[in-house]
């Protein structure tokens, strides 16, 4: 496959960066606009990708939820046993999930996706990134950053 920008009929514009060698393009959500990108080598590889993308982000609101329910179920214990400021009252599962806000969205290989989030300070601004296999279940929440 040529690396090129493409037109998609759903994605709209999606730019070839070939020092990541994925394609960045960008979604509506929230009325706030999310970059995606698709990490593909070949037509068969950007193919998958694209309809992993197109499927996963018809759904986003779903998805979403999904990802900061399991982030809080995977995290929260962590966040409340060695992520509290001075004085800072440990935090419940709802305040946890408000707290995150999508930032990006990675589309992987053989139908992984990573949903990056900014952390709302949770965890003094290091990035909560949710991983959601090609069986479409999350396998990893962490802190990165």
């Amino acid at each position: 496959m040529e690396h090129k920008d493409v037109e998609h009929e759903t994605l709209g514009t999606l730019r070839y960066d070939g020092d990541l060698e994925w394609y960045e393009g960008k979604v509506e959500h929230g009325g706030k606009v999310v970059p995606v990108y698709l990490a593909a080598v070949g037509q068969k590889e950007f193919d998958a990708a694209a309809v992993r993308a197109v499927n996963v982000t018809s759904r986003l609101d779903e998805y979403e939820r999904r990802a900061k329910e399991y982030a809080a179920e995977q995290l929260l214990k962590i966040k409340n046993d060695g992520w509290l400021e001075d004085g800072e009252a440990p935090i419940n599962a709802d305040e946890f999930k408000e707290k995150m806000s999508l930032q990006e969205i990675v589309f992987r290989r053989y139908g992984a996706v990573d949903f990056h989030h900014g952390d709302g300070n949770l965890f003094w601004g290091h990035d909560v990134v949710v991983s959601l296999d090609g069986g479409d279940n999350f396998v990893e929440a962490k802190v990165s950053g």
